[in-house]
């Protein structure tokens, strides 16, 4: 798979190549949020999510302290010229995660910011034309294999990761992968309260707002 990744990246070149080669992160998309504040995604490389894949999407929101969730993910071609994202691990990088995390979710008009950071990814790889998308369940995490010297701060992570992929619409295989679709899924606003569907309807321009730009950075039409 690692082979398989670096192989697509020369041959799709553009955003991938630029990331692959650049010691700082590429900045895919910069949005507005609730009450004036800038959220971004950048594209890069981190050492510390080696295990769980060779690219990392954050989410990056400075004026709360920079990264606030980040994807690990690599690819695979499956068969001739088709292929596949598979998203390692979906992580928060703050002491106070919780916290600051229910207050990112607010500024998202009630999306979270894991959920949020997979979307994202789903539209960078359909850009890309990945035709599918898979993520990592519980079972087969990175963090569960045996370690030389086991602490249980590190490999242990208090997260559900089925719950996650069962949330974007995800199915489980017998691998243990969860196949995802490669356009999140969304509610319609008819099944949606209604003292709820203004939340919703600025929710779904966010989130149409980012795709428009992903699409732009790396030179395709949204």
């Amino acid at each position: 798979m690692i082979l398989d990744t670096y192989r697509f990246t020369f041959e799709k070149s553009g955003i991938l190549l630029r990331a692959f080669s650049s010691k700082k992160e590429i900045e895919l998309a910069k949005f507005e949020m609730n009450r004036d504040q800038q959220g971004s995604l950048k594209l890069g490389y981190d050492y510390r999510y080696r295990k769980e894949g060779e690219f990392v999407l954050s989410f990056d929101v400075e004026a709360l302290g920079g990264r606030i969730v980040a994807a690990a993910f690599s690819f695979e071609e499956t068969a001739p010229q088709q292929w596949a994202c598979r998203i390692g691990c979906v992580q928060g990088h703050e002491i106070n995660m919780g916290n600051l995390s229910k207050t990112v979710q607010k500024l998202m008009y009630g999306l979270r910011p894991k959920a949020f950071v997979v979307f994202a990814l789903q539209e960078m790889v359909r850009n890309l034309g990945c035709g599918t998308v898979y993520g990592a369940g519980d079972a087969i995490q990175a963090y569960r294999r045996k370690h030389a010297i086991h602490l249980q701060r590190w490999h242990a992570i208090p997260f559900n990761y089925d719950a996650l992929w069962k949330e974007t619409g995800g199915q489980q295989g017998a691998d243990g992968w969860f196949e995802l679709p490669v356009i999140s899924k969304r509610k319609a606003l008819s099944e949606v309260k209604s003292q709820k569907r203004s939340q919703y309807r600025k929710r779904y321009k966010l989130m149409d707002e980012v795709a428009e730009k992903t699409a732009r950075t790396m030179g395709h039409k949204a």
